[in-house]
């Protein structure tokens, strides 16, 4: 397979699910696209050593962590775009149910809450799906520091006075 054509399948197969986990990083959908679209601009440039990595997905993650990293330094300090109403759409949440809606708007505020690092921690593992050892890598941190970032924030949600009682706790 060619180097071209593996790296659009990667792409075709992982893009929805990065644009999400963007947006539960703290962007909006646009910037999320943007975001998603750097880090992988930024990986096929060096796809021949992304495709060789010991870990493939934290690599890719980490790609993705440093790209939203620098849109949030561009951002004026008090911008934070979770702040405003939110468009959530479908392609972030499958139907029209209100109360899935409802979820996933508290989750995103309550995810908005959280400070940066422990925001990154708990998306990487609880949304991206990756492990400790690979958000630790894709987030560019120490292992232990990302356990206590991952233990602390996901606290902070279960004890989310706006969390409580939605979809049987945070």
């Amino acid at each position: 397979m060619g180097t071209e054509q593996e790296f659009t399948e990667y792409v075709g197969t992982r893009w929805p699910r990065m644009v999400r986990t963007a947006v539960l990083l703290g962007c909006t959908r646009a910037e999320a696209e943007e975001v998603v679209g750097t880090a992988l601009a930024g990986c096929l440039a060096r796809w021949s050593q992304v495709r060789r990595a010991e870990d493939r997905e934290a690599h890719v993650h980490r790609a993705l962590v440093e790209a939203f990293l620098a849109v949030r330094r561009e951002r004026w300090p008090g911008e934070f775009p979770l702040e405003h109403p939110l468009d959530t759409g479908p392609s972030l949440i499958e139907g029209d149910d209100v109360a899935e809606r409802e979820l996933a708007d508290a989750v995103l505020r309550g995810l908005a809450r959280l400070p940066e690092h422990q925001r990154i921690a708990v998306v990487l593992c609880h949304y991206a799906g990756l492990d400790e050892l690979q958000a630790a890598t894709a987030a560019g941190v120490s292992l232990p520091a990302l356990e206590d970032d991952l233990v602390i924030g996901v606290e902070a949600l279960a004890g989310d006075p706006a969390l409580a009682g939605l979809g049987g706790g945070a």
